[in-house]
């Protein structure tokens, strides 16, 4: 299949001018190793390092744990996480995790502390992650199904100072020396002994919240080390997606995926709700698109894979939803197709990003697609981040050129 774009107008006008530039390169020196000829001028290289790269904006400097508690001074009515029957308000939310906060702190979890946090996608988790950040420790969330060697190595390899879970769990996940704290098991106590207060904590912007691993597929799974920035960046005065108070925001994801720091902090760092969905629903595209409907979601992120088998069994699913955001490997423009001639959702986002640099760095809005489309853009860099396409040298490619994406800004981990 052939790229058309590489016969419009402009594309050939770009085109003429390398070539032009090229020659007037070799004229000037014809000595010159010809991967250092440039095809680009001055200014137009100018131009990508900077005006296309302009993408910054003010966002709350500050701790995650700071914004949810001036999200709750101003709605502590508000309804901050429902899970089926289960829910709970800002104010509820905030004094549950306080309590738990002040255990973990009881435990010895301080600054900086690694907590292994294995439960599933629930209350629970939002409740146990909202508390390690509290004390001004990190978390490392944990998937249950995941292989107890995986799991154990995980722990690890962070350093875990302790691991909260369920005690349906505890099997799965028995690491030598690591203590355990299962919150069915003390729940009772913890409601009784510790105050609903917010702990004083020391955390800002540049602490780290969360670690993170990568699959592994290449070879050993690697921790990102996402700070609090990063989560800010990603769902604070962003030029994607504005999440408004009393909105509701699905939680899909595996919480051991990075598409759950979105969805959790999306909604509770903008007064919104999580609506946390359970993991069958998601398999069954019928049931999953008349819970979207029923339980009013307003925005909503999937993977692509998961975006396709609605499109395919139930293409008018997602026609409830406000902003549907998909990605993560590689889009097929027919299930798109499928998906805007059915029931579009009001504004339909191609999102990519490493999990290096917090879940998401560019997005393209898809209003429509020509039925010669073979693929769909990544589109423009997310606020305060920056993307460029480079040589083996690092030098920046003119457009049109083949490179390797490289990005940059505000949501980089730890490190990086």
């Amino acid at each position: 299949e052939y790229n058309t774009d590489l016969f419009e107008s402009s594309s050939i006008e770009r085109l003429i001018g390398q070539f032009q530039n090229l020659l007037a390169a070799v004229v000037a020196d014809p000595e010159c190793v010809i991967s250092d000829y440039p095809l680009m001028t001055s200014e137009s290289e100018q131009y990508l390092r900077l005006a296309c790269n302009d993408s910054a904006v003010t966002y709350p400097q500050t701790a995650v744990t700071a914004e949810f508690e001036a999200q709750v001074s101003l709605h502590p009515q508000a309804s901050a996480v429902r899970a089926g029957e289960v829910s709970l308000s800002y104010a509820e939310l905030n004094a549950q995790a306080n309590q738990w906060a002040h255990a973990l702190r009881h435990r010895g979890v301080s600054l900086g502390s690694p907590v292994a946090l294995m439960l599933e996608r629930s209350v629970e988790m939002v409740v146990a992650m909202l508390a390690v950040l509290k004390v001004g420790g990190c978390y490392v969330p944990l998937d249950p199904s995941h292989p107890p060697s995986r799991l154990a190595f995980i722990c690890q390899d962070t350093q875990a100072q302790l691991l909260v879970t369920h005690s349906r769990w505890l099997p799965t996940c028995a690491v030598d020396g690591l203590p355990t704290l299962c919150m069915d098991q003390e729940q009772v106590a913890v409601r009784q002994q510790w105050p609903e207060d917010n702990p004083e904590t020391f955390t800002d912007a540049e602490s780290l919240a969360y670690v993170i691993y990568t699959s592994g597929s290449t070879g050993q799974p690697k921790g990102v080390c996402v700070l609090h920035r990063g989560i800010m960046r990603l769902v604070k005065g962003n030029n994607y997606l504005s999440v408004k108070a009393h909105q509701r925001m699905a939680h899909v994801s595996n919480v051991a995926f990075d598409a759950a720091t979105f969805e959790i902090w999306g909604a509770l760092l903008n007064a919104a709700e999580l609506v946390v969905m359970d993991k069958a629903l998601t398999l069954d595209p019928q049931q999953f698109s008349t819970a979207l409907e029923s339980q009013k979601v307003d925005h909503l992120f999937v993977t692509t894979a998961l975006f396709n088998q609605v499109a395919n069994q139930c293409a008018a699913g997602f026609g409830s939803v406000q902003t549907l955001l998909f990605g993560g490997e590689q889009c097929d423009p027919a299930s798109i197709r499928k998906v805007l001639a059915a029931a579009a959702p009001q504004r339909l986002l191609h999102v990519y990003g490493p999990t290096e640099n917090t879940t998401f760095s560019s997005w393209f809005e898809i209003h429509d697609l020509a039925e010669d489309a073979v693929t769909v853009p990544i589109g423009q860099a997310i606020s305060n981040t920056t993307l460029y396409v480079l040589d083996e040298a690092g030098g920046i490619q003119a457009p049109g050129v083949v490179g390797e994406l490289y990005v940059g800004g505000e949501g980089l981990a730890q490190g990086i």
